[in-house]
């Protein structure tokens, strides 16, 4: 699946296929939205616009707690939105167990980008050969 997220249709119907039957801990288009806006703001601190490519963003609604008498499994909806070339692409819509605690957003992937940018950073600035003066 990958649908730009500028089509709201589109993840409207992925989601309400995804979360069929479902009434508790669901996700909709304009939280998707939300979190990827909020996202954005906080890569702009961290990583220049053109190194966002390839990073995912996993998004869901999670509980604080679930209390310990809850019977059964705690379900949520999760969606992951994934950084192309040309934008955000919803690329996974699924139910599975709550992450309890969690956060509602996750950027995944960060890590390899560091390592990345470390690496570049080391071989462009980290590296140079000493100034000679001629008399």
């Amino acid at each position: 699946m990958k649908i730009n997220v500028l089509n709201f249709d589109k993840i409207t119907n992925a989601l309400n296929a995804s979360q069929k039957r479902c009434s508790a801990r669901t996700l909709g288009s304009n939280l998707l939205e939300e979190a990827i806006r909020q996202s954005e703001a906080r890569l702009h601190t961290l990583l220049p616009k053109n190194h966002w490519k390839g990073l995912s963003l996993s998004i869901t609604t999670s509980p604080t707690k679930i209390p310990s008498s809850y019977n059964g499994v705690p379900m949520a909806t999760f969606a992951t939105v994934t950084r192309h070339a040309s934008g955000w692409f919803l690329t996974k819509v699924s139910r599975d167990r709550v992450r309890e605690g969690g956060r509602d957003i996750m950027i995944v992937g960060l890590e390899e980008k560091a390592d990345e940018l470390a690496l570049f950073l080391t071989r462009t600035i980290g590296t140079f050969e000493l100034e000679t003066q001629s008399d």
